[in-house]
């Protein structure tokens, strides 16, 4: 069984030192109750009838997948380079300020300790996901299952 897994960025080290290439998923708390096509692994739609695409994904793609909060790591997030306007982006709605900007979730694919590219490049979307694992390794595509 390929390792399916909600970590803290603190785990970095051991991940990067245990996998060749491996997806770390950032989501936003509750993603499964938003309208966003992309949920957690582990969390199931309050939609029974919405097919949570990133299990459907991960059934047929057996490649190590990692899951955090992008709250809880900006710093991390940050410290690869990436823009905070990548990782926070304004809502368009009459509330405070405090509550007027949310977490925007990407997905990061790795090669040990080097980032080899995000969502944040392209589209938080299934298809970006399925070219981001077959630019860390095409054999994880070659050895699909999808039907």
């Amino acid at each position: 069984m390929t390792v399916r897994e909600k970590v803290g960025t603190n785990d970095f080290r051991k991940i990067a030192s245990n996998h060749q290439y491996f997806i770390w998923h950032f989501l936003q708390r509750n993603q499964n109750e938003t309208r966003l096509g992309l949920f957690s692994y582990f969390d199931k739609s309050p939609n029974d009838a919405r097919i949570n695409q990133i299990k459907y994904l991960l059934e047929n793609i057996e490649i190590p997948y990692f899951e955090s909060y992008v709250e809880d790591s900006m710093d991390f997030l940050m410290d690869l380079g990436l823009s905070p306007f990548f990782l926070y982006k304004p809502i368009k709605h009459n509330e405070s300020l405090e509550k007027s900007r949310k977490y925007s979730p990407l997905f990061l694919g790795f090669n040990k300790f080097k980032l080899i590219g995000g969502s944040y490049q392209v589209c938080y979307c299934p298809e970006y996901f399925i070219e981001l694992v077959a630019k860390l390794n095409p054999d994880y595509i070659l050895n699909s299952t999808f039907d």
